[in-house]
């Protein structure tokens, strides 16, 4: 049976772009669980070549096919939820109190409060990739900025309401998960992972 051009142009087609398309996904899975595995065990960001990486031209497609979106087993947005951790010290550098809830008590605004702490990470996170892409702008710099000043102004109100509070430091902090492999998994306690650690300094004039 000989195929109709049109038919095989098309079949040509379709095989090139699920391909394509899934090279795509495994291309991410691969580099998100290189760039998770660097960044944990080395405190800083892999050395990949340019190329590789996802770039604004191409960043629709990633967007519009699924591949960005977070949900399944390929999904680079894909993360645990972040906290926020505010720690008073006074004027010998000992801690007077630690918060996470920031004085919150309903669960409504305990939600937003770690949503939010999730979206300063997305935000650092996007803010690094703009500035590996381009050189520093005043996007950039204002982006910085935004960050340090949201996590300065979560912990500056509880801290100056109390008088020997001289300085605070503000986390946001992800929960890792325990390894399974480990023999005794279910009764270890899960470990923090710091990615912002902020600390400040209250102005001696109050």
């Amino acid at each position: 049976m000989i195929m109709h051009p049109m038919s095989y142009i098309k079949h040509v087609f379709i095989i090139l772009f699920f391909v394509c398309h899934l090279g795509l996904i495994f291309f991410q899975a691969v580099y998100t669980t290189f760039d998770g595995y660097w960044m944990y065990h080395y405190k800083e960001k892999p050395n990949i070549p340019r190329f590789l990486q996802q770039k604004k031209q191409t960043k629709w497609y990633y967007i519009l096919s699924g591949i960005n979106t977070g949900y399944g087993f390929y999904g680079i947005r894909a993360s645990s939820n972040k906290y926020f951790r505010i720690t008073l010290y006074n004027a010998e550098n000992r801690v007077i109190e630690s918060d996470r809830y920031l004085d919150l008590n309903s669960w409504n605004g305990i939600s937003r409060l770690d949503g939010y702490a999730s979206f300063l990470i997305n935000y650092h996170v996007e803010t690094e990739l703009f500035i590996r892409e381009d050189s520093i702008s005043e996007v950039t710099d204002f982006r910085k900025k935004y960050m340090d000043k949201s996590l300065k102004w979560l912990g500056q109100m509880k801290a100056e309401r109390l008088p020997e509070c001289t300085s605070y430091r503000v986390e946001v902090f992800s929960i890792t998960s325990i390894r399974v492999k480990d023999k005794d998994f279910k009764t270890l306690k899960p470990r923090l992972y710091v990615l912002e650690d902020h600390l400040y300094t209250l102005p001696k004039a109050r």
